[in-house]
């Protein structure tokens, strides 16, 4: 019995000192949080991960890398070690058309092909899309296309 009582113990110290490190890590994670520097407007980036929808008879899905430059939806293909780092991941779907003009833009030492999918965002409007595949579609509406 008393051998029993001297394991319970030392477990108890044991999750006591898993515990405080737990607390500890979780103190220095959220004082180190990564907040994205502002855009070179002084606004926020705004980039990351949307899912894409084709317009081939597929209607398949792609995961392209989406941000906001000057006012246009573009998105890259690949990703090279140009990109920049703070980035948000979230996942959307974006069934919109595939005919954006595509231009080759570099960030730091690499070469990158980006499709413009829509050239003035301020002209477009969103709608969404209920889809029994995904959650949390939606679609832009220009009004040139």
């Amino acid at each position: 019995m008393y051998l029993l009582c001297s394991q319970v113990g030392a477990m108890r110290k044991h999750c006591n000192r898993l515990e405080k490190e737990m607390e500890n890590r979780h103190t220095y994670v959220t004082s180190k949080d990564m907040v994205p520097p502002p855009g070179p407007e002084g606004g926020p980036r705004m980039e990351g991960y949307l899912f894409k929808r084709t317009s081939n008879a597929f209607k398949t899905w792609n995961r392209r890398w989406f941000s906001l430059q000057d006012n246009q939806l573009v998105y890259r293909k690949r990703t090279g070690q140009g990109r920049l780092s703070g980035r948000d991941n979230h996942s959307a779907g974006l069934p919109t058309r595939q005919d954006g003009q595509s231009q080759n833009r570099g960030e730091g030492n690499c070469e990158e092909n980006v499709t413009v999918m829509e050239e003035d965002l301020r002209l477009c409007s969103v709608k969404p899309v209920v889809d029994g595949d995904r959650r949390f579609c939606f679609e832009v509406l220009s009004p040139a296309k």
